[in-house]
């Protein structure tokens, strides 16, 4: 038998350290991603950019489900500062949970109410509810369609309706 070995997709890049730094700020990467000189500036780089992509993944999960490809969903991100925030701020309270001195009696990091607030307006704009400055960048017809609809079935009929009490005919109602 062979190993297995899953697709891992490659999702394309829009996050970077200044979008972080535009979130938290400079003290707050540098509260985050230290370890008191344990290691290196490469290896602070590595574990800063393994965060913002757990942040890429999140907004791609949220919008995903109703834009038309994952290259789009980028597409948008890099050309809209404010989504590109909210991101960061997914990242930013995943690395706050691995470090103890940032959670609270509650069981939540520094950021949850931002990542919460990120979290709903990436709902808000996968549905249409919001628009994102960046969608005229990434041209028309980004968000298929929001709310998923059932196809129409030609010479069916779209609802079904509950025989009466009596057994005779169909209520409306």
């Amino acid at each position: 038998m062979g190993e297995f070995s899953p697709e891992v997709p490659q999702y394309p890049r829009f996050l970077t350290e200044a979008d972080l730094e535009r979130a938290i700020g400079k003290q707050g990467i540098s509260e985050l991603f230290s370890d008191r000189g344990q290691s290196t500036p490469e290896e602070r780089g590595e574990a800063i950019q393994e965060y913002l992509v757990l942040g890429e993944r999140a907004a791609f999960a949220h919008l995903g489900a109703n834009w038309k490809l994952i290259e789009t969903v980028a597409d948008v991100a890099r050309n809209d500062p404010y989504l590109r925030i909210q991101a960061a701020y997914i990242s930013a309270e995943l690395k706050c949970m691995t470090k103890p001195g940032f959670i609270s009696a509650e069981g939540t990091g520094r950021y949850a109410g931002q990542r919460k607030i990120a979290e709903e307006y990436f709902k808000a704009l996968a549905k249409s509810y919001l628009r994102s400055s960046g969608e005229q960048a990434a041209g028309s017809g980004v968000n298929v369609g929001g709310d998923i609809q059932p196809p129409n079935v030609p010479n069916e009929s779209r609802f079904v309706f509950a025989p009466t009490r009596a057994g005779k005919g169909f209520s409306r109602f």
